[in-house]
């Protein structure tokens, strides 16, 4: 959900060689944009030039599609989890790394800043490497 809207407008397909994206434990799956320093590139599974485009102001739904039109609607779709509150425009995440640190679902009503660790902008220190839950 980029700048000022509130409902998705891109999506990706986190299709990797299979209908279906399912991450086994222990499993990461890495998004870029195409234009992204080597440091992200070397880590990317998937570059994605039109949905991660982040200025620290936009949110990330991660959702089933239910019924398998491609998009997202409240009635038809589910979310699995959420970076930021989808109908608010904050900068939330501006000049500033985060990292999942609290593995509980979200669903974008709100913005939980607990379930995550900060670090400096371009922080790119374990990006491809699977989380260890547990916040400090």
């Amino acid at each position: 959900i980029q700048n000022d809207d509130v409902t998705c407008s891109q999506y990706a397909s986190l299709s990797v060689g299979a209908p279906a994206a399912t991450l086994a434990a222990g499993q990461t799956l890495v998004l870029c944009h195409a234009s992204a320093g080597s440091g992200i590139i070397n880590a990317c599974d998937i570059q994605n030039s039109t949905v991660i485009n982040h200025s620290g102001d936009d949110r990330y739904l991660l959702i089933k599609d239910v019924n398998g039109d491609g998009s997202f609607t409240d009635a038809d779709d589910t979310i699995v989890d959420a970076f930021g509150q989808r109908d608010l425009r904050s900068d939330f995440a501006k000049d500033t790394t985060e990292s999942r640190c609290d593995f509980t679902p979200q669903d974008g009503t709100a913005h939980n800043a607990a379930l995550f660790t900060s670090s400096a902008k371009d922080t790119f220190t374990g990006l491809g490497v699977a989380p260890t839950e547990g916040c400090p």
